[in-house]
């Protein structure tokens, strides 16, 4: 298998989570699926995740566009935001194609869990970097309602309670298995559920974001309530909740709460 996805992979996936450069800016080549073994299985549809992060959503996600210096960003507008989350919406079949299913089966418990995991926190940032560009909106395309972080948050806590603590545990604070190539790019996975987590509360603060009445409404609902608070039980397991993400993620919770407390939802 050629190293020159694994490597774009890592790149790109490093530069998404520490707002770090591009320095492979050629675009992820899917891996031919051809008998491959279960880390090239994982690493396969890693890279049908991460492909839809190309230089420019990266040079967004750095604040280096236009749009940090007050001026129109038109590397990222609404239509390619859509399209992307789109893609990246529905079922496993359905996003990574049939057959899919069958080669799940094949990958560990720590590999499934790093997959699904991230699939949907890069959802969940694409949408947030759409947000701080001012294109989330409750009349246009669902991919940019809340609703759609909000279904991502769910089907986290969906996949979190379908796999096994030890999953998540046997490669410390990241769901990689050892024997796998993904040891490389080993992302906290803690930070990805608090991330998913704490991006309503996050944006409350945020002077572009458009959607201040919905964000409030969503976030007074019980709903949303039971999901901050089944991710924060699953990142209380872990290190017995003294990590920095179950700490950072009880204060998303807190603020939540304070925000019901203010307009006198119980």
């Amino acid at each position: 298998m050629s190293l020159v996805p694994f490597v774009l992979l890592t790149n790109r996936a490093y530069a998404l989570q520490r707002s770090g450069g591009v320095v492979f800016s050629g675009n992820i080549k899917r891996i031919t699926h051809i008998d491959l073994d279960p880390p090239s299985i994982s690493l396969h549809y890693l890279t049908q995740i991460f492909s839809y992060l190309d230089q420019d959503i990266i040079t967004c996600w750095n604040n280096q566009c236009p749009r940090a210096s007050g001026q129109t960003c038109h590397h990222l507008t609404s239509d390619r935001v859509t399209l992307i989350l789109s893609a990246l919406n529905g079922s496993a079949p359905d996003v990574f194609g049939e057959g899919s299913e069958t080669d799940f089966k094949q990958l560990t418990d720590s590999q499934r869990a790093d997959l699904f995991i991230t699939w949907q926190w890069v959802k969940n940032r694409i949408w947030r970097l759409a947000a701080i560009h001012g294109l989330t909106t409750e009349d246009g395309a669902p991919e940019l309602g809340v609703g759609y972080v909000v279904s991502a948050a769910m089907t986290t806590v969906a996949i979190c309670r379908r796999l096994p603590l030890s999953a998540m545990e046997s490669h410390g604070t990241g769901f990689v298995s050892d024997d796998s190539l993904l040891n490389a790019i080993a992302d906290d996975q803690l930070e990805k559920l608090y991330d998913i987590g704490s991006i309503l509360t996050n944006l409350l603060s945020s002077p572009s974001m458009a959607l201040q009445a919905t964000l409030v409404s969503t976030i007074q609902s019980t709903s949303w309530s039971d999901t901050l608070e089944s991710l924060y039980s699953f990142l209380s397991l872990h290190r017995g909740g003294t990590n920095d993400f179950a700490s950072q993620l009880a204060q998303a919770i807190k603020i939540a709460g304070s925000v019901r407390l203010l307009t006198g939802v119980s």
